[in-house]
């Protein structure tokens, strides 16, 4: 199926570096599967910021991926209290984030309101029950698919996506790997040899070289997580 995203720019790749946190199901990438409700969302914001102009980009979904059991999947047939808590929870700032693992979640859309409505229900002047109906989106129910997780984007892909070259590829690893070597260099005080050394015989570098993992369409900050996370729990013999 075919689904869409509003932006002030064209979205050929999803780039998750990007995103913003404290959102209905946290940060990540958002589609519609209604091109007239990524369009009114995404005009609405061009005109709150007067930057660019509203664009709505296509990608392919496999509505498959919902019954996958490679993927952690979370779907909200419904308003309900389990969604309104979700909602809530992705939303306050006071809270971890993020607050979930799930690589896909498909729900309602919550009214703007969020905030102002969440203040209230914390401080007892409405009910979780009442919550439900104040977050209900005010143009009738209309429903998001996020994604987090590199492996359910790899799953969606636009048609410029696709057009990727094996040498458009291999610059972005290259990109991603010139930056890391940066951090290394910055948080561990290594030389440029020895950071590229780190690096090179890592199983981070392995997973970036396997396009089938989606790496290399990750901000450089996080796969240098995955190295850095790597590198502390690594057993010296």
């Amino acid at each position: 199926m075919i689904l869409y995203h509003g932006s002030n720019i064209k979205v050929s790749v999803p780039d998750l570096s990007v995103s913003k946190p404290f959102k209905d199901f946290g940060k990540g990438f958002y589609l519609s599967d209604n091109y007239e409700q990524a369009m009114d969302m995404v005009s609405q914001k061009v005109k709150q910021t007067h930057v660019g102009e509203p664009i709505v980009s296509e990608f392919q979904f496999d509505e498959s991926l919902f019954r996958s059991d490679e993927l952690q999947v979370k779907i909200f047939s419904d308003y309900s209290e389990e969604w309104a808590n979700f909602v809530l929870d992705n939303r306050d700032k006071n809270l971890p984030q993020p607050i979930h693992n799930y690589d896909i979640v498909y729900g309602p859309i919550a009214d703007d309101g969020v905030t102002f409505q969440l203040r209230r229900y914390q401080g007892g002047v409405i009910s979780l029950a009442r919550l439900v109906e104040e977050l209900q989106y005010a143009k009738g129910i209309t429903f998001q698919y996020f994604f987090w997780h590199r492996p359910s984007l790899a799953k969606t892909d636009s048609p410029m996506t696709t057009k990727l070259t094996p040498e458009q590829i291999q610059i972005m690893k290259d990109d991603i790997a010139t930056a890391i070597i940066g951090y290394l260099m910055e948080d561990y005080h290594y030389s440029w040899q020895e950071a590229l050394d780190v690096l090179y015989t890592s199983e981070t570098f392995e997973r970036l070289q396997d396009n089938e993992t989606g790496l290399y369409y990750q901000s450089p900050g996080y796969v240098y997580s995955f190295l850095d996370n790597e590198m502390k729990t690594a057993v010296v013999n």
